[in-house]
């Protein structure tokens, strides 16, 4: 996981009396002139950034004034810049024990035990800070930054706020306020606060990486685009906006296959032919095969549909079950329900590239399934030391990932049919039935009857996210509502940028009144948003994947377009796998005419939606067991 900036809590008093610059009285401070005058100096060699000549100072200080508690304390601020995290809290927690009434001592400690990972204990350090000073501005920043990886982030915007009122031209605040409201689903909010932050900085090249996800939220792939190329023209050694950039590549109509392959290829030579290779897994003969699967997104995420069989129904007369999670949020429910199903589950949050790869090798694992690819959460510098035997990628990342490292994609013949396989840098081994298998969770909506009978006219939907949702998508969609002049379309959206990026085509082609945009739901009420409508209607260049098999799993057809990009074909191989072949088209005109076919009889439409759900679960779409046994043999073949 990333770590946010955090910053050194300097202490402040009422009088200035000690030379030092502590504010506090001579005498219960440095206790002589001179003395003072050498903190003052350690001190200005630090804020000044030379921290060997600071040290060197404390580290006199403290030869000669053994509980000299600001010595102590900025000298365990060293140790945490450094890394040196134990020797951070011993010399805080001696100052504290020396001078129990100091904001700043709490508040640093409260940021090395974060960093350590106990954030109870850091946040009874920053409680007690706050209550001793509750006007820096700076605790308020650490402490919003701490509530962040609690989860906690309707109280991070407090904090962040307390913050920016007592400093408001402080654009890492900004920054670190756009992300909480961006937890907060406030895509609004979020990309004004990281606007702020930039009108501040230009610079802050962190910031313009964070504005791309409200943008690509509100449709703006275009400016989501711009932007990561701009943190890359910042910071070019960081590779995290060359990775985000990757990925809306492949949710941009501009740009196709042969385009998207080229410049994750120039991700391998900028970043990924600079790590040197870990030696070969060296397997006994007879051991069991150690298969494992590496995401960000194990937790209350849609991989959970997918990674669930995974992890289950291996034969573990044979197969040994590693999960890498590396979420860059906190533990949830779906977190623990998923854990036990692995037989080892690694929390890789805080592991360097390195040293996660290192761990990879060191646990001797023959298959390293990854499944975030350039997403977030994604872990491409450490699998570009191929820490395992075979190496491969499937579900979470559509595109090739342009990565030597990657050995295979895993795939099915309609997903990536040969004709395609000249956009991936990975060799394409497809299983035999479906590269899905949907587990929804244990309880869902049941299906409901026809909507059309109830309303008198057909309603189409598309839940898929604004950031798939463009022009041409769009295009297509008022076309249908013209060739339909009674039917209506449901979509969802958060934030007004968004809800004005989907009404707009709509609204210049006069069809609006026909068009409900609402908010994004929470999970449970968001599967009953299927109750309103009649048929989904899917997304390109980026075609659907939870979302189709929601929409079918709640007995709601799925029109999708077979579209020639290395994404375009997810919905089709997902109705191939549960037997609707009819459901898909090749050309837009073809579509148009295909969502006609499929509801030119309502009665006919009525019996699709009963028995939807019935027919999904005795497809290869749901067949775990089969599902994975395909998936074991086809990993074993790799490695035998």
């Amino acid at each position: 996981m990333k770590q946010r900036r955090q910053l050194p809590i300097r202490g402040r008093g009422v009088a200035a009396v000690c030379p030092c610059g502590s504010g506090r009285p001579l005498p219960q401070c440095c206790g002589s002139a001179e003395l003072a005058r050498q903190m003052a100096k350690a001190v200005g060699d630090h804020q000044a950034n030379r921290i060997d000549a600071a040290l060197a100072g404390y580290g006199a200080i403290l030869r000669i004034h053994p509980q000299h508690a600001d010595a102590l304390h900025y000298s365990g601020v060293i140790a945490f810049q450094r890394g040196d995290l134990e020797q951070a809290r011993a010399r805080i927690g001696q100052a504290i024990a020396l001078r129990p009434d100091v904001a700043a001592y709490h508040a640093n400690l409260g940021n090395v035990l974060k960093r350590l990972g106990n954030l109870g204990a850091a946040q009874e350090s920053f409680a007690r800070s706050l209550a001793l000073d509750p006007g820096q501005p700076a605790i308020h920043y650490n402490y919003g930054l701490l509530l962040l990886d609690l989860g906690r982030s309707k109280e991070a915007v407090d904090a962040l706020r307390l913050a920016l009122r007592r400093r408001p031209d402080w654009p890492l605040a900004w920054q670190e306020l756009g992300s909480a409201l961006l937890a907060e689903e406030a895509i609004d909010a979020a990309a004004a606060a990281f606007a702020n932050a930039l009108e501040l900085d230009p610079r802050l090249a962190s910031a313009h990486l964070r504005l791309g996800t409200p943008l690509m939220r509100s449709g703006d792939i275009a400016g989501a685009i711009r932007g990561f190329q701009k943190a890359e023209e910042i910071n070019p050694d960081d590779e995290a906006p060359c990775s985000s950039r990757l990925f809306a590549l492949g949710l941009s109509i501009e740009h196709d296959g042969a385009a998207i392959l080229a410049e994750h290829l120039d991700w391998q030579r900028r970043f990924g032919d600079s790590i040197p290779r870990l030696p070969a897994v060296v397997r006994s003969r007879g051991d069991k095969l150690r298969i494992a699967y590496l995401s960000g997104d194990l937790r209350r995420h849609p991989m959970r549909f997918f990674v669930r069989p995974m992890l289950r129904h291996h034969d573990r007369r044979h197969v040994v079950v590693t999960a890498y999670a590396t979420p860059s949020h906190p533990d949830d429910g779906f977190t623990h329900e998923l854990r036990p199903l692995a037989d080892d589950w690694v929390d890789c949050r805080g592991m360097t590239p390195a040293a996660l790869a290192q761990r990879i090798a060191g646990d001797g694992i023959d298959v390293l399934v990854d499944l975030a690819g350039h997403t977030e959460g994604g872990r491409m510098l450490a699998l570009a030391a191929h820490p395992a035997r075979f190496q491969c990628t499937m579900l979470g990342y559509m595109a090739t990932t342009g990565a030597r490292s990657i050995d295979a994609r895993i795939a099915d013949a309609v997903a990536i049919p040969p004709d395609a396989e000249a956009w991936f840098s990975e060799k394409i081994l497809r299983l035999p039935h479906s590269q899905w298998c949907y587990v929804p969770d244990v309880v869902t909506p049941p299906v409901n009857d026809l909507p059309a009978y109830r309303d008198g006219y057909l309603t189409y939907g598309s839940f898929h996210s604004v950031a798939k949702i463009n022009s041409r998508v769009l295009a297509l969609w008022v076309q249908l509502l013209r060739s339909q002049p009674s039917a209506r379309l449901l979509l969802v959206a958060w934030g007004e940028a968004a809800k004005r990026h989907l009404r707009a085509p709509f609204e210049r082609a006069g069809v609006d009144s026909r068009v409900m945009v609402i908010d994004t739901q929470r999970y449970d009420r968001y599967l009953e948003l299927y109750h309103r409508i009649d048929v989904s209607l899917d997304v390109f260049p980026y075609a659907g994947g939870t979302v189709n098999c929601e929409s079918l799993w709640m007995g709601v057809p799925v029109m999708t377009l077979a579209h020639d990009s290395p994404a375009g074909r997810g919905g089709a191989s997902i109705m191939d796998a549960a037997g609707m072949p009819e459901w898909v088209a090749r050309s837009e005109s073809e579509w148009i005419e295909r969502v006609a076919e499929l509801v030119a009889d309502l009665g006919v439409l009525a019996a699709v939606r009963r028995e939807l759900r019935g027919r999904l679960r005795a497809s290869p779409l749901m067949d775990a067991p089969r599902y994975v046994a395909d998936l074991e043999r086809l990993l074993a073949a790799q490695v035998s």
